[in-house]
């Protein structure tokens, strides 16, 4: 991944997809110009709690003095919580499925009704104007 830390409102997201993705043998580089330290802190507080995070590279840019990070972060083994975590990930993803498939259903019996023409002589309570 790269410079996927400036935005603080994507870090949860982020973090689920990460765990939702790897086992304990995945290793995911994190590579990142550090901009904003306390707020980056936010993000690498709270993924210490499920992977295990270790600096890899820190490099200063000659041109600017920026600092450029990069971060191997492994899923922290039989850790209960990423298990529980995976587990709601897989259940909100098999609702959405499914939500999918009855908005899907609902779809082709509203073409089917509209498809269908009405027979003057089956409908009740309607007038003509003559």
């Amino acid at each position: 991944l790269s410079d996927c830390l400036y935005w603080e409102h994507l870090y949860a997201p982020l973090q689920r997809t990460l765990l939702g993705l790897c086992n304990e043998e995945t290793r995911v580089f994190i590579s990142y110009q550090e901009r904003r330290r306390e707020v980056e802190a936010i993000f690498w507080t709270a993924m210490k709690k499920q992977f295990t995070c270790v600096q890899q590279s820190e490099t200063k840019e000659a041109n600017s003095g920026d600092k450029l990070i990069i971060c191997e972060c492994r899923l922290q083994p039989n850790l209960q919580y990423t298990a529980c975590m995976k587990e709601m990930l897989i259940a909100h993803t098999a609702l959405e499925t499914d939500v999918i498939m009855q908005l899907t259903r609902l779809d082709m019996i509203e073409r089917d009704l509209e498809s269908i023409e009405p027979d003057a002589h089956s409908v009740v309570g309607v007038q003509t104007a003559d």
